[in-house]
């Protein structure tokens, strides 16, 4: 199979020439698939032998059937006894006799070769399934080398504050930005030993990740040294939580070292507002915190959001939308390295109660899923592409959410329209969740394969975190991922070899199983330079620059 020679064999090598890393790609020789591996017998020679044995015998009845024919003509004018009848008789018997043997040997000849064969081909499945297994171990490494603090198990700085530049850039209207500082490390590592110190960070950390393990949304990461940062995507609880966390290690820390302290700085975040002057707030809130002694809390003011809508009003803004067709998809291409526009980006945009601007996903989802209102939005996305795509036969790609997948009545109904919409529905891409993928992967492969059967390319975005984790992804019928933003950025700094790594190892794991990546929202030159050189066959983002005019959303 193709697949296995995409596959590794062993742990991942760097090679002289580059520091982006790569796995090793055993050569291939004649003869040394499946069959010569469990020692098949060749195919031909059964199927010879099989036809020598029913050609004889076949040849032999009829030669006895024609002699049978002449002696019952012959017998009534005495031209034959009835010894030469026995004698027929005999013949005929044992023409039937070994036709009979030649069908039964070569029914067991049939049957051996495809035992055998399928033997080989489960033998074949447990290789590729071990070297599959092998290759994702490898990429998990990878990836938690590159993103990864290696004591904590929390996002890295600069992973961190990727994920942060990304979701306040993504329109969100309001947001929590917790910064937690444990005091004087060095002086608890004097005291307590090195050992007993990492384990009250390793505390601290575990405590913060179950906010990003039971919310989607929320964010985790170490800073620095002494510095946790966590990110609450819901307005109105970052202070409640900040006070959590820090109740939570103050019997761990005095504990072990009465001199220990946490503290914390709070801010909460109104759409637009750069990284840096989110993590100043937060730095002048902890500072606050810090001068008025361990285990404080300090919220910083920053510019009040738009007035807070009730969840009903939310509701009905978002129903009166679909309903008047106060929508519309956006078009951002998604081009080859050569600038091709393969494809675009189609995000929804929703024009909400009186305003006159149309706002982005990440200003009206969470509250479409909390309404449960996803299944009936993406089915509205799902007919406008149809109808762009008839309209002008451009490729287009939407994104479902893992919510209405959650309805059969959806799946359904997608199903349908998709069926409806032949052949346009050949020209549409549909992204589903990375996460859904992990969570519930027998629900991506059933419609994965029930739309694809119809021509759409189904693919995971916002990929990078868990790809290795997927379980069944070698059959799961797959043809695109989509790297998320947060891992592409910062990929041609020198120092982020690391990073070079795991990318180039996501694009190997693709393209051995027969699938396209793409690199998504890439926003400098140099890193998109960089995603080229590492094998990405597509790329969508501010860098890119396609060479036919510009699609704006």
């Amino acid at each position: 199979m193709p697949v296995a020679q995409n596959l590794p064999t062993g742990p991942p090598t760097r090679t002289a020439a580059t520091d982006t890393g790569d796995f090793d790609h055993p050569p291939t020789a004649a003869g040394s698939g499946p069959r010569a591996s469990v020692g098949l017998p060749p195919a031909p020679a059964l199927h010879r032998a099989g036809r020598w044995r029913l050609a004889a015998a076949a040849v032999w009845l009829a030669l006895m059937a024609w002699l049978g024919f002449a002696g019952y003509i012959a017998l009534p004018s005495g031209q034959l006894g009835s010894d030469a009848m026995l004698g027929f008789a005999v013949f005929g018997t044992g023409a039937a006799v070994l036709l009979a043997a030649a069908v039964a040997a070569h029914e067991r000849a049939q049957a051996r070769l495809a035992a055998e064969v399928e033997h080989a081909w489960v033998q074949t499945r447990h290789q590729l399934q071990a070297l599959f297994t092998s290759q994702t171990e490898q990429l998990e490494a990878l990836r938690r080398d590159a993103h990864v603090d290696a004591l904590t198990g929390l996002a890295t700085r600069r992973h961190f504050l990727t994920q942060l530049d990304r979701v306040l850039a993504s329109g969100l209207p309001r947001l929590g930005l917790v910064i937690l500082r444990v005091c004087d490390v060095q002086g608890m590592n004097r005291r307590i030993g090195r050992e007993a110190a990492d384990h009250v960070l390793q505390t601290l950390a575990q405590t913060m990740m179950q906010y990003p393990h039971r919310h989607d949304g929320c964010l985790a990461g170490r800073l620095n040294g002494t510095d946790f940062a966590l990110v609450l995507p819901v307005p109105g609880v970052a202070r409640e939580t900040a006070h959590a966390l820090v109740s939570a290690m103050r019997v761990p820390m005095v504990s072990v070292d009465g001199a220990a302290g946490v503290c914390g700085g709070v801010v909460e975040l109104a759409a637009p507002v750069a990284v840096a002057m989110a993590l100043s707030l937060a730095d002048e809130a902890l500072a606050r915190a810090e001068a008025a002694g361990a285990f404080r809390v300090v919220q910083a003011d920053h510019a009040p959001p738009d007035p807070p809508l009730g969840e009903a009003t939310w509701q009905q803004h978002l129903a009166d939308a679909l309903q008047q067709a106060r929508t519309s998809l956006g078009a951002y291409p998604v081009c080859a390295a050569d600038g091709r526009v393969l494809y675009l980006d189609c995000p929804l945009r929703i024009q909400l109660g009186a305003s006159q601007d149309r706002r982005v996903a990440a200003h009206w989802l969470p509250m479409a899923a909390r309404a449960r209102l996803c299944a009936q939005v993406d089915a509205h996305v799902l007919g406008l592409a149809l109808q762009a795509i008839a309209a002008d036969g451009r490729g287009r790609c939407i994104n479902f959410a893992a919510q209405s997948l959650g309805f059969s009545s959806f799946v359904a109904h997608a199903t349908q329209m998709i069926e409806l919409a032949q052949p346009h529905a050949g020209r549409l891409w549909i992204d589903l969740p990375e996460s859904l993928a992990l969570e519930r992967p027998e629900l991506v492969r059933d419609v994965a394969l029930r739309w694809g059967a119809a021509g759409v390319q189904v693919g995971l975005e916002h990929v990078g975190e868990a790809l290795a984790r997927v379980p069944g992804l070698p059959d799961m019928g797959l043809k695109v991922v989509r790297v998320d933003s947060c891992f592409i950025d910062g990929a041609a700094v020198p120092g982020a070899a690391d990073l070079r790594r795991h990318l180039r190892a996501l694009v190997q794991v693709a393209h051995g199983l027969g699938m396209s990546i793409t690199a998504e929202g890439v926003r400098d030159a140099a890193d998109l330079q960089q995603v080229w050189s590492l094998g990405f066959d597509a790329a969508t983002g501010p860098a890119v620059q396609p060479m036919s005019p510009q699609y704006s959303g």
